[in-house]
C-alpha cells in the first residue's frame, strides 16, 4: 500500500473525500487559495469530525478521568461548604427562635427602655 492509497483510506474513514476534491478543483482551477482559506477549510474539517458520535464518545472517554481527578481534589472544599452552610442556617435560625420567644426583649429595644436613656431634651 503506498502513501497516497492510505491517504485516500484515512479520508475515507473520516468522511472528508469530498472536501479534499473540493480542494483539489479549486487549486487547480489556478486560484490561489489564501492562508484564510486553508483555514477556514482546516476548522471547517475539525468542527465535521467533532460533530461524529464517535469522535464524541473518544471525546468524553478521554476526558473522564480528567473530570473524575479535579472532582476528587474539590470534594473535601464541597464538603466543608454544604457543612458551613448547614451550621449558618442552623445558627440563624436559632437567633430567629429566640427572638421570637423573647418578644418583649424585643419590644424594650424598640421603646426605648432597654437602654435606659435620658429622653433628650430640646
Amino acid at each position: 500500500m503506498t502513501d497516497t492509497n492510505a491517504g485516500i483510506n484515512i479520508a475515507k474513514k473520516m468522511n472528508i473525500e469530498e472536501e479534499i476534491k473540493n480542494k483539489d478543483n479549486h487549486c487547480s482551477n489556478g486560484n490561489n487559495s489564501s492562508n484564510y482559506d486553508l483555514k477556514e477549510q482546516f476548522f471547517q474539517s475539525c468542527i465535521n469530525a467533532l460533530k461524529r458520535d464517535d469522535v464524541k464518545q473518544e471525546f468524553k472517554n478521554l476526558m473522564k478521568p480528567l473530570v473524575y481527578m479535579i472532582v476528587k481534589e474539590i470534594y473535601p472544599y464541597f464538603c466543608f461548604s454544604i457543612i458551613f452552610s448547614i451550621a449558618l442556617f442552623l445558627f440563624m435560625m436559632g437567633f430567629i427562635l429566640f427572638f421570637i420567644r423573647n418578644y418583649d426583649f424585643i419590644k424594650e429595644i424598640y421603646s426605648g427602655k432597654f437602654f435606659k436613656t435620658p429622653p433628650l431634651k430640646i
